[in-house]
């Protein structure tokens, strides 16, 4: 009978102790979520970009569209477009790359920096799929970034996917 006994207070002492563990577990998850901010504003410090992603995105005529902190509103007529860049304004023809903002993005979790990397963004214009202005967008960083913040700078208005 001692021996049911004290199987029966193991189990309940492991079961406590794993509770406690997820409970940890999902604390510090929470808390890393609640301290992660990525601020992609900032003045680059640098003009060496080794890492490139290329995206193809669609861009809807005339709307505000935010691309890791500039504001970008794209209109086209067939074989143009005109961009607006933050408060600039440039004409586009298909085929044609300008750059779009060249910054300083940093990564946080826990006050601590995961990701300081300068960056420039180039946008080449490729025409009119249906009524959305193509673009194809490349992305240089001065330093490896995970996808997942590339991503988190990309707005889902404009459909980016990687080329």
């Amino acid at each position: 009978m001692g021996e049911t006994g004290d199987t029966t207070v193991k189990t309940g002492n492991i079961k406590v102790k794993i509770g406690i563990v997820l409970a940890l577990i999902l604390i510090i998850a929470a808390a890393g979520a609640y301290t992660f901010s990525i601020d992609a504003t900032l003045p680059a410090t640098g003009m060496n970009y080794p890492y490139t992603t290329t995206y193809d995105v669609l861009f809807p005529d005339g709307e505000k569209i935010e691309v890791a902190g500039t504001t970008l509103i794209a209109l086209t007529d067939g074989n143009e477009v005109f961009l607006k860049v933050a408060d600039e304004n440039r004409k586009m023809l298909v085929g044609e790359t300008e750059t779009i903002t060249s910054r300083r993005v940093v990564a946080k979790i826990f006050g601590i920096s995961i990701v300081d990397t300068n960056y420039r963004i180039d946008a080449e214009y490729r025409g009119l799929v249906g009524d959305l202005l193509d673009f194809y967008l490349i992305v240089q960083t001065e330093k490896q970034v995970p996808q997942f913040i590339i991503n988190m700078l990309m707005p889902e208005e404009i459909n980016a996917r990687p080329v």
